[in-house]
């Protein structure tokens, strides 16, 4: 079963704490009810010697066209901004998620919603 990420909220001249990192089963997903110009997702990689691979797989809607492969080195951590027209499902159990598969021992997740 996918884990589904929790966002953390963030408002203009305010801080907040970020929710801890989540692992996944090797499946996670996303829901964007928000703007996507202001979701912004963070993958950790605690691999200390391998770089690792998030595939962020295409929504079925007219722009999902193909995955969007993100490699994130060794001890590292990528930001991503998804644009949702090619990576949210438009209908299916899916709809309104963004899903990604990733190592499911390696790869921790984050979400920030910026409002």
């Amino acid at each position: 079963m996918a884990t589904i990420i929790t966002k953390t909220q963030l408002n203009f001249n305010s801080a907040a704490e970020l929710s801890a990192a989540q692992a996944t089963d090797g499946t996670g997903k996303i829901a964007y009810d928000k703007d996507d110009a202001k979701i912004m997702i963070l993958f950790d990689n605690s691999s200390s010697s391998s770089s690792e691979n998030v595939v962020i797989k295409k929504g079925n809607g007219i722009q999902g066209v193909s995955d969007l492969t993100v490699s994130v080195p060794a001890s590292s951590s990528c930001a991503v901004m998804l644009e949702s027209g090619k990576y949210v499902n438009t209908s299916g159990d899916d709809k309104g998620m963004a899903v990604f598969t990733a190592s499911a021992s390696n790869i921790k997740v984050r979400c920030i919603v910026l409002a």
